[in-house]
């Protein structure tokens, strides 16, 4: 008699647990209209170098002033998204770039920042002397159609 209890006991926990996995799909509806192809943008990407004497004194920052020139995706500035990055090594193993604004990461209280026109961006350390050392910089350039 038990184990004909155990086993209707059986037979109902697996009839409700089968119950419970049925999945019903409705019908398939209509497929929709492919929508038209978005504009696509184009980027470039130009790296420079600053030594320390390469920076020039900007006395209406209280800093100074370096300018990467030539940056071809840089058309027109109106139409396209410039970032800036800067790091102390360029090397395939170094992958730590600072985005620019930056404040405090090369010296405590200095800061980074930078402005852009046609085929240039000028890249202003604002601090008491200029880096002492060769900077990299990384210009990345999004042209908008």
């Amino acid at each position: 008699m038990k184990a004909i209890k155990y086993l209707f006991i059986l037979a109902v926990s697996a009839s409700i647990f089968n119950s419970c996995t049925k999945d019903v799909a409705g019908p398939t509806g209509p497929t929709g209209a492919q929508g038209a192809q978005g504009a696509s943008s184009s980027y470039t990407v130009a790296i420079d170098s600053a030594e320390p004497n390469n920076w020039s004194a900007n006395n209406a920052i209280s800093g100074f002033n370096f300018t990467i020139n030539n940056i071809s995706g840089l058309t027109n500035p109106s139409t396209s998204i410039v970032d800036v990055y800067y790091s102390t090594s360029l090397n395939k193993l170094s992958s730590l770039y600072y985005e620019l604004p930056v404040a405090s990461s090369y010296q405590t209280g200095d800061a980074f920042q930078y402005y852009f026109d046609t085929y240039s961006v000028t890249v202003q350390y604002i601090f008491a002397t200029a880096p002492t050392q060769r900077l990299y910089f990384k210009v990345v350039v999004i042209t908008q159609p």
